[in-house]
């Protein structure tokens, strides 16, 4: 073999390891990688206000073509549009909105949330979409209202933790979560309770029990799960939305969960278990790494650090 043709050889084999290690070191840091990609705009507070103002879009559209409310599972945000994810086929979408593909991904652009007509700031359709971080150059929310049973949230504690309390505290004090109720059950109460400042007058309570944390307060709306269902199926679709229907959170940790339900599905608003327990129907697990597993609901959240 001639010296060039060696030489070329060698710089071929060298070129595939670098581009080998380059991508290794790419996937060993997606947290890094999406902070970066990320506007402000996306991982400020002004992300929360432009998700307000969307589904408040939302609501006079559905109201106008005389229809029931998308059930949204997922909320996501980028620079220049909001994105719907749906539970349902809706092919449909009203004006300004826009189905795509199959009918689960609803989008509204940026023209259309400025444009479209809104109702008062008072009403609300979903106060129990949260945050839950961000994927590359988009924030991800998710609605924790149609959860058919507990929210498992996973990982280690010094993980874990902040997530919690800026979940808690965006649907405290963020404009999505207006008519949120968070309830801090036992010994989360005083872990919690005095980590959640400028939360709004009567919107966060604290319970012993998970027995009177779920039957106290502002009355839930009903609804019906099976044991094997990722989503809540409710029995009446447009009340799964409705305006001014305040939604409870109740907060738990692990062991009193598994100690006071006894099994049995959660009822009277949605269950947030700091922990692991057996038939959670959405598991979060925070990675060290910042990442999250969204599990059965296959959303990609590559950092839950949003500033």
């Amino acid at each position: 073999m001639s010296a060039p043709v060696v030489i070329a050889v060698v710089l071929a084999v060298l070129l595939l390891i670098a581009s080998v290690l380059l991508v290794l070191e790419l996937l060993r840091k997606p947290a890094d990688r999406s902070r970066v990609a990320a506007p402000p705009v996306v991982t400020g507070p002004a992300a929360t206000d432009e998700v307000d103002r969307a589904l408040r879009v939302l609501v006079t559209a559905c109201d106008r073509a005389g229809r029931d409310f998308p059930d949204v599972y997922a909320v996501e945000v980028a620079a220049d549009r909001v994105v719907l994810r749906l539970t349902t086929f809706e092919p449909e979408a009203p004006e300004p909105w826009v189905s795509r593909g199959d009918g689960t991904e609803w989008t509204l652009g940026r023209a259309g949330r400025q444009t479209g007509a809104q109702v008062a700031a008072e009403s609300h359709p979903y106060p129990l979409v949260v945050s839950l971080g961000l994927r590359e150059d988009r924030r991800v929310l998710v609605n924790l209202a149609r959860a058919a049973g507990p929210v498992s949230l996973t990982g280690q504690p010094e993980s874990v933790g902040p997530v919690v309390r800026q979940m808690l505290t965006e649907l405290l004090t963020g404009p999505v979560g207006r008519d949120a109720e968070v309830v801090l059950t036992g010994r989360t109460a005083t872990e919690l309770a005095g980590q959640l400042a400028g939360a709004r007058p009567g919107r966060l309570r604290t319970a012993p029990t998970l027995a009177e944390a779920r039957h106290s307060g502002l009355e839930q709306p009903a609804g019906r799960a099976a044991a094997t269902s990722v989503f809540q199926q409710l029995d009446d679709g447009r009340a799964a939305a409705e305006p001014d229907q305040p939604r409870r959170l109740v907060v738990i940790d692990a062991e009193q969960f598994r100690a006071e339900s006894a099994g049995r599905p959660a009822t009277g608003g949605a269950v947030l278990v700091l922990g692991e327990v057996d038939h959670a129907a959405w598991r979060f697990e925070v990675r060290p790494d910042g990442s999250v597993d969204t599990g059965a609901l296959g959303l990609t959240v590559h950092t839950v650090r949003l500033g």
